[in-house]
């Protein structure tokens, strides 16, 4: 998308920096199976070719790599896996970005309540990253739109594949609202008993 963006004119061309070996490491099975491609990767990778090799876009794959881009001090748009902020080099790219109000941090993913990536998304002033308090002065917003996660009607035409119904069915992601409509959507749907999992709940399978 970015680089859709850039080639159109409807975002500057500033340097791309993907610091997540295992997106990485996803971005080069993903072009291994051209037999997956959609009709628009087709068409962006015909035109640009692989986007490993596309000009001002960086993969870094090692950690010296990653810590040079924090040498960088021009605009940039840094590309890191978050993990809701709980591990990984994006903590470092943070301690560094969060206090200068010229940065804006953007969500594309689910930050769990608890998670330091909620705490930052949810508008807090400071935020604790390797044992210091970081205060929170960057621009902070989400797009939900990039979610991975199935929708319901996705997951109940899942399900339909199994070729028996469990006997009992545990969920044990998402909020609290949202599990609850999954629920009973997977019991009206497909009758099966469906219940959402309790904060330290143990079960005998």
């Amino acid at each position: 998308m970015l680089k859709e963006l850039m080639e159109s004119g409807q975002c500057p061309r500033v340097p791309v920096y993907c610091d997540s070996p295992m997106a990485i490491k996803a971005v080069e099975i993903f072009l291994k199976h051209t037999e997956e491609y959609s009709d628009a990767t087709k068409e962006l990778i015909s035109k640009y070719g692989s986007p490993l090799e596309w000009q001002g876009f960086t993969f870094a794959q090692t950690a010296e790599e990653s810590k040079k881009i924090n040498n960088s001090r021009f605009p940039c748009i840094i590309i890191s896996s978050s993990g809701m902020v709980t591990g990984g080099r994006i903590q470092h790219h943070l301690i560094q970005r969060l206090p200068d109000p010229r940065n804006t941090v953007i969500f594309i993913g689910f930050q769990a309540p608890g998670t330091r990536g909620f705490t930052i998304k949810s508008g807090a002033n400071e935020v604790k990253i390797f044992g210091q308090m970081i205060p929170i002065r960057a621009q902070v917003a989400a797009l939900e739109q990039f979610s991975d996660h199935a929708d319901t009607p996705e997951l109940l035409e899942w399900l339909h594949t199994f070729s028996s119904k469990p006997r009992s069915t545990y969920l044990v992601h998402g909020e609290l609202e949202a599990s609850n409509q999954l629920r009973d959507a997977m019991a009206k749907d497909l009758g099966w008993n469906v219940q959402i999992a309790q904060w330290m709940q143990k079960v005998e399978i």
